[in-house]
């Protein structure tokens, strides 16, 4: 027996910016931009002396860890949010990276093999931190 999906045009024309959207919808939006910028600052220096510690245990979870740092730096340092340093992502899109970037950071680290079971912890429960910064952040405040 077949089973097919059959969906009315506005159902199949939903992008997966849409389906971030409809996500975040659901989470009260109680952090500004600034004080998520302030976040973002203060969190990134503390994460070289983490990929130093990992990389030192195992390379495998100090380049997942390094990784991390590398693409928060990168998206924190293109937000427009203030203070922008190189103002070329808008905030909302860094929301949305943000939202799509940790699960896919902690499934890296649930599938990478070679990690013990402290580091395989470790790293698929720390993007649970900007998953949810990113989840009450305000898109639309200055």
């Amino acid at each position: 027996m077949k089973h097919s999906i059959h969906l009315t045009p506005s159902e199949a024309d939903i992008s997966g910016r849409d389906l971030i959207d409809e996500l975040l919808f659901h989470f009260p939006k109680v952090v500004s931009p600034k004080a998520h910028a302030i976040f973002d600052l203060m969190v990134f220096p503390t994460m070289l002396p983490l990929v130093i510690y990992l990389a030192k245990q195992n390379p495998r979870a100090g380049a997942i860890m390094g990784l991390n740092m590398a693409v928060e730096g990168g998206v924190s340092l293109f937000t427009d949010y203030p203070p922008a340093v190189v103002p070329l992502i808008s905030f909302r899109n860094h929301i949305r990276f943000g939202m799509v970037f940790a699960p896919l950071s902690a499934l890296l680290a649930i599938l990478m093999p070679g990690l013990t079971k402290r580091q395989r912890i470790l790293l698929s429960f720390m993007p649970i931190i900007p998953f949810l910064l990113n989840g009450l952040s305000k898109p639309e405040a200055k």
